[in-house]
């Protein structure tokens, strides 16, 4: 009986050393999660920040909005260590979002992984869930560590902005043993404020630690670069302010050539841009187009995103057989502009016009024209709730070699003020736009329907007049209402 009891101990013991375990503290109070049990308002704040289990993935899905995490206590903000079930945390930001550490020794953000090396790690990764999102990080101690076999990822259109107070912390801190690795990937933009004394970044204990960045992150401060896994000036490690910028998933090109991307920090200048001007804005995902004359294709990998045109733009690609004028890969894509922006789209006779891979809504302004086109504008085949096409008042004029407007789920006008020429409605059977015998539609004109001429003089022969506002039809010398009955 005693061994048993001794081996059911020592199973507990072992159970409850390998437990994960998800910590947030905020105004000295802790929350701390042991279990698999989803919880969507942690803080008890009305739901800045939720936790939701992925048992599948092995992933605990926290999403922060809008929230805030301040201590003066010593301990960590946001602490996770894993276990065998879950080994990853995904942290989807939306809004500004703040870790502030007020406390001498008060951490931000520690992970803890598996000691021992191996190939199991611990991820806790940060991504941006909506334009505009930041994560601002502040303390007086290391502000983020990652130990052991453990991962830290920043990622891509999400800004982290970082202000130490320490004499001489660190700002990452990587603390491995012999055999185990510690990993910081960087795909975000990065602002960091020192005091001058604080190291970007260090690894810590005798393991290997790695700074992943890549060719698409710039760093704009002056004569420092990256070397031995750490940011170096001088050929010493670099201790001061840092601003590291990394692009957005937009590639301006060819399919098999050196594609120029956008930065949000800067006007982009790609081969084939003739005039005009293209710049992003971070906080909303706006592409915007200034008078372009452009002769690459446009690709994106954003949700949420805008193309918004200024003045009159022209987007052909003479050199390229196979890409889209303009593709997006991405949820609620939109098309804007002034109301007197144009945007013609040339597809040469080899490509597509507009390719939206899960939807797109066409807002007010001046003219869209799509010619030389396979198809005009193309949807994904109607595979999901998304792929539909939304237009407002812009009128378009549409001319293609297969369809003008093709494979969406279906088409939703939100105006009645605008016609189909020849008169058409789209077939969610056959993805297609199609004239009133069923035929697919290569050429069309999308225009708002002209308005019937106020009639002061209601002494017509024959055909349509308006008397006091109201629509009457003159017929063999009868005056009919629009139902057709007899007005005495």
């Amino acid at each position: 009986m005693r061994k048993i009891f001794l081996f059911f101990a020592a199973l507990t013991i072992a159970v409850a050393a390998n437990a994960f375990t998800l910590h947030f503290n905020n105004e000295g109070k802790d929350f701390t999660i042991t279990s698999a049990v989803d919880n969507l308002d942690v803080l008890e704040d009305g739901g800045s920040v939720a936790v939701v289990f992925d048992a599948e993935n092995k992933t605990i899905n926290v999403t922060f909005v809008n929230a805030t995490l301040k201590s003066d206590v010593n301990g960590e903000l946001l602490y996770f260590k894993y276990d065998e079930s879950y080994t990853d945390v995904k942290v989807k930001l939306i809004g500004k979002n703040y870790l502030i550490g007020e406390g001498q020794w008060t951490q931000p953000i520690k992970i803890d992984g598996p000691v021992g090396g191996g190939k199991v790690f611990a991820h806790l990764t940060f991504e941006a869930g909506a334009p505009g999102s930041e994560l601002n990080i502040s303390g007086k101690s290391i502000l983020i560590q990652f130990n052991y076999n453990s991962k830290m990822t920043f990622g891509n259109l999400l800004t982290v902005n970082i202000t130490s107070t320490s004499e001489n912390q660190a700002v990452f801190y990587g603390s491995c043993g012999n055999d185990d690795s510690g990993e910081l990937w960087l795909y975000c933009s990065l602002n960091v404020k020192t005091t001058g004394n604080n190291q970007i970044f260090m690894k810590g204990g005798s393991g290997p630690a790695y700074l992943k960045i890549d060719t698409y992150g710039k760093i704009r401060t002056e004569g420092v670069t990256v070397k031995d896994n750490t940011f170096v000036k001088d050929d010493a490690p670099y201790k001061g302010d840092l601003v590291y910028v990394y692009s957005v998933p937009i590639a301006i090109g060819n399919a098999g050539e050196v594609n120029t991307y956008v930065y949000p920090d800067e006007e982009c200048k790609p081969a084939g841009l003739k005039s005009g001007t293209i710049t992003f804005d971070m906080a909303t995902y706006v592409l915007t187009l200034d008078n372009v004359d452009l002769d690459k294709s446009i690709a994106a990998m954003i949700d949420d995103f805008t193309i918004y045109l200024k003045g009159n733009n022209i987007i052909s690609n003479s050199n390229s057989k196979m890409d889209p004028r303009i593709s997006v890969m991405g949820y609620n894509f939109k098309l804007a502009g002034e109301s007197d922006a144009t945007l013609t789209i040339d597809g040469n006779n080899v490509c597509d016009g507009l390719f939206p891979f899960a939807g797109l809504e066409i807002d007010n302004f001046g003219k869209l024209t799509i010619k030389n086109a396979n198809n005009g504008i193309s949807g994904n085949g109607g595979t999901n709730a998304e792929d539909v096409l939304k237009l407002h008042e812009t009128p378009m004029d549409i001319q293609s070699a297969n369809g003008a407007i093709v494979d969406f789920g279906n088409i939703v006008l939100l105006t009645n003020y605008m016609k189909w020429s020849p008169a058409a409605s789209y077939n969610p059977t056959t993805y297609a736009l199609e004239d009133e015998e069923g035929n697919i539609l290569n050429d069309v004109v999308y225009s708002k329907v002209t308005a019937i001429d106020q009639v002061v003089n209601d002494k017509v022969a024959s055909g349509k007049f308006i008397r006091n506002g109201q629509l009457y039809i003159l017929r063999d010398g009868k005056t009919l209402t629009v139902t057709g009955q007899e007005v005495k």
